[in-house]
C-alpha cells in the first residue's frame, strides 16, 4: 500500500487515539505427553505492524494471500511491533484449520507431533500466524512467546490462536 501525504496524516490521526481499540492475539498451547498428561498455558500479545499493514491492505480489496498457516520457532526474544516472519527462529510450518472467522475474530488451530514432525527435543519458544506455505516466506500477522514446549517422540503440541481485529 503506497502512502501519500493525505494517507500519512490520516494514519497519524488514528495513531493518536490511545484509548481506542488495539488488535491483539491470544495463544493457547496444549501439550499431550505420551503418558496421557496434558499441560496447558495461554499468552496474550500484540499484532505486529507487518500483520496490521496486511490487514489494512485486505480492507481495501487485496485478498490474494490469506493468513492460513501456523508456524513454531525457537527464538526467546520478545516480539515487538516491528517483528517479521523471519524473526522468530522458525523450525516448522503447517496449514491451519480455520476454526472460526466471524465477529471480528479469527481462530486458527494446528497440531505438531514430536517424532513425526521432527521436533523431538527442540525447545519451541515462539509461534506465528503467517500467510505463506513456505518457511521464511510471506507476512507474519501475530508472533507469540513463550510456547515453552519441548516434545518427546510421542508428545503432541496443539496450538490455537485467536486474533481480535475489531472491537466486538
Amino acid at each position: 500500500m503506497t502512502k501519500n501525504i493525505s494517507d500519512i496524516s490520516l494514519i497519524e490521526s488514528y495513531q493518536g487515539n490511545k484509548d481506542g481499540f488495539k488488535p491483539r492475539g491470544i495463544w493457547h498451547f496444549e501439550i499431550t505427553r505420551a503418558d496421557g498428561t496434558v499441560e496447558k498455558h495461554s499468552v496474550e500479545n500484540l499484532v505486529v505492524s507487518e500483520g496490521l499493514d496486511t490487514v489494512a491492505s485486505r480492507l481495501v480489496g487485496d485478498t490474494s494471500s490469506p493468513f492460513g498457516f501456523l508456524a513454531v520457532g525457537t527464538v526467546t526474544a520478545a516480539a515487538s511491533l516491528g517483528s517479521t516472519v523471519t524473526g522468530f527462529g522458525e523450525v516448522d510450518r503447517k496449514a491451519a484449520s480455520i476454526a472460526a472467522s466471524s465477529n471480528e475474530v479469527g481462530v486458527w488451530v494446528a497440531t505438531w507431533a514430536g517424532n513425526t514432525d521432527g521436533l523431538t527435543g527442540v525447545d519451541l519458544m515462539s509461534a506465528a500466524v503467517v500467510n505463506h506455505a513456505s518457511s521464511g516466506q510471506g507476512t507474519a500477522l501475530n508472533i507469540a512467546l513463550p510456547v515453552s514446549a519441548t516434545l518427546a517422540a510421542s508428545d503432541f503440541l496443539k496450538v490455537q490462536v485467536e486474533v481480535q481485529c475489531g472491537s466486538y
